[in-house]
């Protein structure tokens, strides 16, 4: 373990705002180790855990307050580290844990249980008290092919955070050693392997989720979602082979299959609207604006009909790249959404820059949205934002009437998830509606006071229903 981690250690330096040893202490302090406690045969662990959506935080509730969720969440983690662990800030949102003794698979156990706490507990200091959520990269020994020298564990926990936060925040990545990879090298193999032949033969399927007008609970447009398949006819999760798709160079392939598919659904039924996500691969290549003009070049009824979905950590990684694309989409008729709105840290500012027909709300800004006022109040202050700039939203992962009913109240313009409809193989616009099937939720929503009251056609969608 690491010699002398039970006391209290002399920093040479300390961060101003929290009063905890910064990242150049924390090397210090590492390099001060001999060899043998960096050594892949030490029972130790580095956790790296970053605040998600720090930016929106700031926006919401000013620097001041920005800060003092910083100082809280330090404050929590020194309270949840175990005794002799050392936690430093490395970064603005950024917190560093190294923990003596540890095993493996205590570390991973101790990493779910901060985003467990996190999730579950309001980060309370005199100024807020404000549900948010963490995202963490951490390494252990077991996971290194060899000795590291302490700069180079901090960079791998840096990279398994930027993976934690690319899967989607809230949630902890471990690093590990490309040369101990086999097994799961194998494994994404075999899956882009698997994707491939779905590209070749055409297996390849869509299923289709509806986005739902707030105020009549009727169907504006579907999402596209492509969906893959294993031999024993089980669906594989996209989590799983998504990620293949971008780390094996699959996406541009990928991503013109599936925009084949979708424009062959729309000259194929009038009446549809249909939106799309393409990848950061796809988004950030200048020939992007060149691949949907050859689609969508005289064919208007086409192109006024589907929406391009671009996550919103893809969109700020080359603004001006991604103005370029949506103007071009703009031109030929077509629609711009900013997907997952709230998971990156982009500032407002950048909405004003951007030609944006949609916004959609990030799913994780809804967790503990009733309970937490704080977190309202953000909801809220996006909602207005892209009203004031004439960007209609959409707001997704909706798994409950009370939560459809506050965001009506909120004037919140389209909703999607569970609750109103899981994805789809078959095509809803055409699956006729089969005696005894339930009326649509938010019928269900408005029969339920006080919401009804706020929606005075509800009567005639429900007989309609």
């Amino acid at each position: 373990m690491f010699n002398g981690m039970g006391k209290t250690p002399f920093f040479s330096s300390r961060d101003t705002l929290t009063g905890r040893p910064d990242r150049t202490a924390l090397l210090d302090h590492l390099d001060k180790r001999s060899a043998e406690n960096l050594s892949t045969s030490s029972g130790w662990g580095y956790l790296t855990v970053g605040i998600d959506r720090m930016a929106f935080i700031n926006d919401a509730l000013g620097i001041p307050g920005g800060d003092s969720v910083i100082c809280g969440v330090g404050e929590r983690l020194e309270g949840l580290s175990p005794v002799g662990s050392i936690v430093a800030r490395v970064g603005g949102n950024t917190f560093g844990i190294l923990i003596p003794a540890l095993a493996s698979k205590n570390l991973e156990t101790f990493a779910e249980s901060l985003l467990r706490t996190f999730r579950e507990r309001p980060v309370t200091t005199t100024r807020v008290s404000l549900h948010i959520t963490v995202s963490i990269g951490s390494v252990h020994p077991c996971d290194l092919a060899e000795t590291t020298r302490a700069a180079d564990i901090l960079i791998h926990a840096e990279q398994a955070l930027h993976d934690a936060r690319h899967k989607g925040h809230n949630r902890h990545v471990a690093f590990r050693d490309p040369a101990l990879r086999t097994d799961v090298t194998s494994t994404a193999l075999a899956l882009g392997e698997r994707v491939k032949q779905a590209l070749k033969h055409g297996t390849l399927r869509m299923a289709y989720q509806p986005v739902v007008d707030s105020k009549t609970g009727e169907p504006l447009f579907y999402e596209a979602l492509a969906r893959l398949f294993g031999d024993d006819g089980k669906l594989i999760p996209a989590g799983d082979f998504v990620p293949v798709v971008e780390q094996q160079g699959l996406a541009d392939e990928f991503d013109r299959h599936v925009l084949g598919l979708v424009i062959q659904e729309l000259a194929e039924t009038s009446e549809v609207r249909l939106a799309v996500n393409i990848s950061g691969e796809t988004a950030m290549n200048p020939r992007a604006p060149a691949l949907f003009h050859d689609v969508l070049q005289g064919r208007p009824d086409i192109a006024r009909r589907l929406i391009v979905e671009i996550t919103e950590t893809v969109a700020i990684t080359d603004v001006e790249q991604t103005q370029r694309l949506i103007q071009t989409l703009n031109q030929l008729g077509a629609e711009a959404s900013l997907d997952d709105f709230g998971s990156g840290f982009t500032s407002i500012r950048h909405l004003r820059s951007l030609s944006l027909s949609i916004l959609k709300v990030d799913k994780e800004l809804l967790n503990n949205l009733l309970d937490d006022p704080e977190q309202e109040h953000l909801v809220r202050m996006i909602l207005g934002i892209a009203k004031g700039l004439g960007i209609k939203t959409v707001v997704e992962g909706i798994e409950t009437a009370e939560v459809a009913g506050w965001l009506q109240r909120e004037q919140a313009d389209m909703l999607q998830g569970y609750y109103f409809g899981r994805p789809s193989l078959n095509r809803p616009w055409v699956t006729p509606r089969r005696t005894g099937t339930p009326p649509s939720a938010l019928t269900r929503v408005w029969a339920s006071a006080p919401v009804h009251n706020l929606f005075p056609t509800a009567a005639n969608v429900r007989a309609s229903a």
